[in-house]
């Protein structure tokens, strides 16, 4: 059905996650994470769940018989290419392949998919946090922030989602949730920051123009 399936199979059990199809023509950087507590499993395309419509992007299974680590010796390890009649398999290149023995963090996917096939990301502390919004915010109004960040392997790498401890500098102007999204509460001027790793980002002067009182 065009989307791209994950499948865990022991004993021909099969649970799969499903998630929307690679983009055709461009370098991706996919990842699968399995974990055994939780009994999840993700994929992450470019350091982001890649959801969609129909396809979660994620599973949760009911007990850890599914566990990758419990399956023993099987013919069935693939990438790409599905062993069962009909099913389409992957037209592409795989130019590389890392398997981790815990879960990476979305932070390190990002920055790992930015810096590129070859090298191996051992150093997530950016260099610089940079906040971006517009400078301008029509009272009630919102707007999703964005924080990117450098990093010694990789720059301009966008991290929203990596991004903790949302502050404005003014909250009778501006709020910010803890995902990043500022609304606009009175006139004035106020700033949002927010951290990475330790390092933090403030975005530029964001101003709210003063509403006038309605006349009656």
């Amino acid at each position: 059905s065009g989307n791209m399936r994950v499948a865990f199979t022991p004993g021909g059990n099969e649970i799969d996650i499903n998630s929307p199809g690679l983009p055709s023509g461009t370098e991706e950087y996919l990842a699968v994470t399995y974990d055994n507590v939780a009994l999840t499993a993700n994929v992450y395309l470019n350091g982001a769940l890649d959801a969609g419509p129909g396809n979660p992007g994620t599973v949760t299974f009911a007990n850890a018989t599914h566990s990758p680590g419990s399956f023993g010796n099987t013919s069935f390890d693939t990438f790409g290419a599905d062993p069962y009649g009909g099913d389409a398999q992957f037209n592409g290149t795989i130019y590389e392949l890392r398997i981790w023995n815990g879960a990476v963090t979305p932070l390190y996917i990002a920055v790992s998919a930015a810096a590129g096939p070859g090298v191996l990301v051992n150093n997530l502390n950016p260099t610089l946090v940079t906040v971006t919004a517009n400078t301008t915010l029509a009272g009630e109004s919102t707007e999703q922030a964005t924080v990117v960040a450098n990093f010694a392997d990789a720059s301009g790498v966008t991290v929203t989602g990596s991004a903790t401890n949302w502050i404005s500098s003014n909250p009778s102007v501006l709020t910010v949730s803890s995902s990043g999204l500022i609304t606009a509460v009175g006139g004035g001027s106020a700033t949002i920051s927010a951290t990475v790793s330790g390092i933090t980002g403030t975005s530029a002067l964001i101003t709210v123009p003063e509403t006038a009182p309605p006349i009656t």
